[in-house]
């Protein structure tokens, strides 16, 4: 298969991750600015419960991935380049994760101020650090299990543990047992929303999904695998809302704690589900158009560079970020222009950024360089 064909052939993961960028693009604006007033109608709460789909959106897109670097099966579990260069990949992730939760300008200053066993803004455990390590645990049980064939039952077998499980984790506070840069993972705490309990479970189910996909894929039964998926997805779905609303009432499913089973089993329905619509609508409508597909591609400089414009990092002290200034005092109509205006930028920035890696691959690798290295030198100043 050419590398054109194949790159034609998953579109629908890009595409998806793509549309999961709008998404959360809209949610983080409308949770920072739109006014209070909004938030108690039903309409908000519906909303609210959709946005609550983004996360688990790019947990399990990011477990669906792994199988994708894992052409290299024997050379990665033996510790050749194929696990070395996921590894720097995930590090990376970890490394911007944390580098946004930068709360000063100086390296000497923010060592000063950090201490072990108090919940501060640079020890909070977001999004990409719960991607950055799940994947990295999988790698870690690639090079145990050293069969792939065993390596993804038991990531189906972690991610369901993993949120079953977390009722019973977070009623035993391990924050009181460990210091705040672990017990972040483990707990959600101050400036540590997305922990790995449940939130890896999402990672490492979509991790299972990917190769049973895979293995529908060698067989040529990948349409069937969708089409099985979207009916297992809506059923799941379906059963739990009516669950969920027999046992909480009509409000239940808008209002359950994302840390519920029942919430996260729903969310992980959903997503399969519409993981599934993507591919079976890639493959009856397949568009030539591609203006959409940077988000998709490049959607950690997305979710950076949006996070940077609303609520500030190293670069914009958060007592000067938009969040600070507009923090739930716009209206609807101002609300709805300020998220097509960062959607906008955020487009135009990752469209550029991908035509400069496919045009010139090489300028494109020395200005990453090159950045990263500014920041490092700023930061040690």
């Amino acid at each position: 298969m050419t590398r054109q064909k194949q790159t034609d052939r998953f579109t629908f993961i890009d595409r998806y991750r793509a549309w999961a960028v709008i998404w959360m693009i809209e949610t983080h604006v409308f949770n920072s600015f739109l006014v209070g007033f909004w938030r108690d109608r039903p309409v908000f709460q519906v909303l609210d419960f959709l946005n609550g789909l983004v996360a688990p959106s790019f947990l399990f897109l990011a477990g669906f991935s792994f199988t994708l670097a894992l052409k290299q099966w024997d050379e990665l579990i033996n510790g050749g380049a194929p696990l070395w260069k996921q590894v720097r990949r995930y590090l990376l992730i970890l490394a911007i994760g944390y580098a946004l939760h930068v709360p000063h300008y100086s390296l000497r200053r923010l060592a000063a101020t950090l201490r072990w066993h108090e919940n501060q803004l640079f020890w909070g455990v977001d999004i990409l650090h719960c991607i950055a390590v799940s994947l990295l645990l999988l790698l870690v049980a690639a090079l145990i299990v050293r069969k792939k064939q065993l390596l993804f039952p038991i990531a189906l077998a972690a991610g369901i543990a993993a949120s079953i499980l977390t009722p019973t984790i977070r009623s035993a506070h391990p924050e009181r047992f460990f210091i705040a840069p672990l017990a972040g993972y483990l707990q959600r705490l101050p400036y540590s929303i997305f922990p790995l309990f449940p939130w890896a479970g999402y990672v490492w189910i979509g991790s299972f999904c990917s190769f049973l996909w895979s293995e529908a894929r060698k067989k040529g039964r990948e349409e069937i695998f969708f089409n099985v998926l979207l009916i297992i997805g809506a059923g799941i779905g379906f059963t739990l809302s009516l669950a969920i609303t027999i046992r909480f009432g009509r409000s239940g499913q808008f209002s359950l704690n994302p840390a519920h089973p029942l919430a996260f089993f729903l969310k992980a329905g959903l997503v399969s589900m519409i993981l599934a619509l993507f591919f079976l609508l890639d493959r009856l409508h397949r568009s030539s158009r591609q203006h959409l597909l940077a988000l998709g591609q490049e959607s950690l400089l997305a979710y950076s560079f949006h996070i940077v414009i609303i609520f500030g990092s190293l670069w914009t002290a958060a007592r000067h970020s938009l969040d600070h200034y507009l923090h739930q005092r716009l209206a609807l109509l101002p609300s709805i222009l300020m998220f097509l205006g960062i959607f906008a930028i955020t487009w135009v920035v990752t469209g550029g950024w991908r035509q400069l890696k496919t045009l010139y691959p090489r300028a494109s690798r020395w200005l990453h360089l090159s950045l990263w290295l500014a920041v490092l030198i700023f930061f040690s100043l």
